[in-house]
């Protein structure tokens, strides 16, 4: 048995996509819960995320006709690389808006207690599971004039009652109560100055305090950001959204220079696009479980959570990607003003309106899934009582990796075949019913823990659907506007598709909740998956395929072979019939595919 042949020329794709994805997924998951942390609230979020797609609408074609024109496609493509990873390690340098943790101390004729906002139902939970006692050092100012002889017995003279006071408490945390949005805390033992004294006043009096408690769960819970004027007028969010958006920009034109100097190095073996493809699926599954527990444990004993391994490791893979990436070779053919000019006719065609209108219909099911199916699993955990809370990273992280590396990975390798067998507009079909499907399952699920199985739909909705959507740009784009062609449905997909359901998304989850919201996406998915398919079998009878004309094109057809006349008189009235696809496999008919693809 001879040794397995390895392919030198897509060894640096391979690992591109493993590098340039594994990076990206170490930072891009976690700036929502960035961007909280530093201060910009759940409304901000959302707005910057409907925002991002926008550049990316802009560049991606633009980028592409540039490079197709100019013939400097792996330049663009480095230098998006490298702008894009510059933009996402810049929030690693943004300081976070200044945070306070305030309490209220209560002491009365009886005994005394510490009070805290905390709106979450399950903090009280948490801390009554610790063993140990609480420390609370307070700096305290009184609300109320305090009694002389309260002043006398914390060894304070008057005139010191009067001003901050620093104290210290000491709680059993088994005794702590909660009613409303607010702990209660009984100080078992108080010391103020370097007096021990009994935790009790001649008369009530209230102090307001900022407090630092020796337990960072709670501490966690109570850190509020300094109050603003407009939050979106802070250093902090002008920062982190200037900064994201211009990576995001960039990160749609890299992922569509890269799909597009794939397929050139694939030549006639663009079926094979999802074996290279999967790769990246590999990265992001590997990366994000691994990076989600460097930072928990970079994150122990710290009132915040630590980000900084994620710019490590995003700057270290990207720079190591941009070494691998500098080494794809692929052979562009120069593009023509007649191919541009006919690349853009076909956005008149019907079929490929509708291919294009299913890519934002799936571009919006995706947007919402990316933003809010974390969102959703948090909801759902808190139902199923306060003791699965700390299950929740566990959940979402055993989540990625089963989207990856089980749903994935295993239809971006069987993707060529798949779409071989059933052709562009049927797979589209089928990502529309899988999407449909996946979506409904979330909302009638009640137990997060059985979504699990669910991901495997990933496979479907993202492995198969981002072949079939590569892969259609590439047969349908006219000699050498490939990357005006990945541009264009780049922007339809997340431009277009992803901002629509980010925005959407927000306010119907906002207004009907998670569960009703998943319930009216999946079923649009549905219809939209029911009119894709009657929409094509309308368009194949009343608009059967033409070939496109010109010299060049003639002169091609006249040099087919008898097979080839044969399947292009025929009138294919689709680029999906799978005769068609079997012609096309021969290298001498690529040029003529690539002339009469509809």
């Amino acid at each position: 048995m001879g040794k397995p042949k390895i392919n030198s020329k897509l060894l640096p794709v391979k690992a591109h996509y493993f590098l340039y994805n594994a990076g990206t997924a170490a930072w891009m998951p976690f700036i929502p819960v960035f961007a909280r942390q530093i201060g910009i609230s759940e409304v901000g979020v959302g707005a910057m995320y409907a925002a991002f797609p926008f550049g990316g609408l802009i560049l991606r074609p633009i980028c592409g006709a540039i490079a197709d024109k100019f013939q400097i496609h792996r330049f663009i493509f480095l230098f998006s690389i490298l702008v894009m990873t510059l933009g996402f390690a810049g929030p690693g340098f943004i300081p976070p808006l200044p945070h306070e943790q305030k309490g209220h101390f209560h002491c009365t004729p009886l005994d005394s207690y510490l009070t805290v906002k905390a709106g979450d139902d399950c903090l009280l939970h948490q801390l009554q599971e610790t063993p140990d006692s609480m420390k609370c050092d307070l700096l305290c100012h009184p609300l109320n004039e305090v009694q002389p002889e309260d002043c006398t017995a914390w060894g304070l003279v008057h005139e010191e009652c009067s001003e901050i006071i620093s104290m210290a408490g000491y709680f059993n945390l088994s005794k702590a109560d909660k009613l409303n949005d607010t702990l209660y805390f009984k100080i078992d033992e108080l010391h103020v100055g370097h007096n021990l004294t009994e935790p009790r006043c001649a008369n009530r009096t209230e102090f307001h305090c900022d407090i630092s408690c020796n337990n960072t769960y709670l501490m966690t819970h109570v850190r509020t950001p300094v109050p603003v004027e407009s939050p979106y007028g802070t250093d902090q969010f002008i920062a982190l959204f200037s900064l994201t958006f211009i990576a995001w920009s960039f990160f749609s034109v890299s992922v569509s220079m890269s799909d597009s100097l794939t397929f050139a190095v694939l030549g006639a073996d663009s079926s094979k696009y999802g074996a290279q493809r999967l790769w990246g699926a590999v990265g992001w599954g590997v990366l994000i479980t691994l990076t989600g527990f460097i930072i928990e444990v970079a994150s122990s004993g710290l009132t915040y959570t630590n980000y900084t391994p994620c710019f490590i490791i995003l700057i270290v893979l990207m720079g190591l990607d941009l070494v691998v990436a500098s080494r794809i070779k692929a052979v562009i053919p120069p593009a023509t003003n007649a191919a541009f000019s006919e690349a853009f006719s076909l956005l008149a065609n019907p079929s490929i309106i509708v291919f294009f209108l299913s890519i934002m219909l799936v571009g919006m099911c995706t947007g919402f899934l990316w933003q809010f199916l974390f969102w959703y699993i948090e909801d759902l955990m808190k139902v199923q009582g306060c003791g699965s809370i700390s299950s929740i990273k566990l959940l979402q992280g055993l989540v990625g990796g089963f989207q990856c590396l089980l749903g994935e990975l295993p239809f971006f390798f069987l993707s060529g075949w798949i779409v071989k067998k059933l052709g562009h507009v049927h797979c589209m079909s089928l990502v529309l019913l899988a999407m449909a499907l996946r979506l409904v399952l979330y909302s009638v699920i009640s137990n997060p823990w059985y979504f699990l199985p669910v991901e495997l739909l990933q496979g479907l909705t993202l492995g198969l659907f981002w072949s079939t959507m590569a892969s259609y740009a590439y047969v349908v784009a006219p000699p050498g506007v490939a990357a005006t062609m990945q541009g264009v449905v780049g922007a339809v997909f997340e431009g277009v598709g992803t901002a629509l359901g980010s925005f959407l998304g927000g306010i119907l989850y906002n207004k009907y909740g998670g569960q009703m919201t998943y319930f009216i996406f999946g079923i649009s998915a549905l219809i939209g998956s029911i009119l894709h398919c009657v929409s094509n079998l309308l368009i194949s009878r009343m608009c059967p395929m033409k070939p496109r004309t010109g010299l060049a094109d003639m002169e091609i057809v006249d040099d087919l072979s008898s097979e080839g006349k044969s399947v292009v008189s025929g009138l294919i009235s689709s680029v999906d019939a799978p005769a068609y696809q079997t012609f096309c496999e021969s290298p001498r008919n690529v040029s003529v595919c690539s002339v009469y693809a509809s």
